[in-house]
């Protein structure tokens, strides 16, 4: 039996980071960066072993910082980090759980549809649980240093 696992992933990915002078005192950085990851579901019932749960990542992170310099024994250093991913996962829609397929006496999640099959030797089948957050983080940072 021949079969194709069909994986078809997007990247999008988005980097830029901004430096700037402002004297013999200041400097001012920034960066971006973005990257959307996407894989569709795919379900066929008449070829379980091409089953494949969706993925739907986005992540976020921004810096900005700001180095002064107050003589040349103190200076200071600020940076910002803002972070924020969202992530979704799961199966492929329409597609049930193992117990549709005569598995009986499996505990499942209630966040289906949810499925994991091996014939040892052959083929697997199996998929992500439904899943999603959102996940944020703010960090400043300051740091002072003197010598």
């Amino acid at each position: 039996m021949n079969y194709i696992q069909p994986t078809v992933n997007t990247f999008y990915e988005y980097i830029a980071r901004v430096d700037h002078q402002f004297g013999s005192s200041d400097h001012l950085f920034s960066h971006y960066f973005q990257d959307w990851f996407t894989q569709p579901a795919v379900y066929d019932a008449s070829n379980l072993a091409s089953y494949r749960s969706y993925f739907n990542t986005r992540y976020h992170s921004a810096l900005i910082g700001e180095t002064h310099i107050f003589t040349p024994h103190v200076l200071n250093n600020l940076v910002l980090n803002w972070q924020r991913e969202v992530a979704l996962r799961g199966g492929a829609p329409g597609s049930g759980n193992i117990t549709d397929f005569g598995v009986k006496n499996i505990w499942q999640p209630a966040t289906g549809p949810y499925i994991s099959a091996t014939v040892g030797g052959y083929f697997g089948a199996s998929s992500s649980a439904f899943a999603g957050w959102i996940s944020r983080q703010l960090t400043p940072s300051t740091t002072t240093c003197t010598g």
